[in-house]
Formats: structure tokens, C-alpha cells, sequence
């Protein structure tokens, strides 16, 4: 499904605009890691 959406997006948005969805989505998948990485972290503290 994500593919049909992607290929969509690719003949009506520009590489660039593209770009910039993919890196705001790695962002946020990076956020989530740090988050859950402190949480455990917190845990081995207590």
C-alpha cells in the first residue's frame, strides 16, 4: 500500500519535496529510538 502512495506522490510531488518528506520521517523514526533508549535507561537507573 505505502508503495502505490509513494509512487503516487513521486508524479505529482519533485524529488526535492520528496526528500524532505523522507528525511522529516526519519526524524521522527530516530525521535522515537532516543525516547525509548532514555526510557530504558531510566530503568536500569531506579
Amino acid at each position: 500500500m505505502k508503495q502505490v502512495i509513494k509512487r503516487v506522490l513521486k508524479g505529482l510531488l519533485p524529488n526535492r519535496v520528496l526528500n524532505a518528506y523522507h528525511h522529516v520521517e526519519n526524524l521522527g523514526a530516530i525521535k522515537e529510538q532516543v525516547r525509548s533508549n532514555t526510557e530504558a535507561l531510566r530503568s536500569f537507573k531506579e
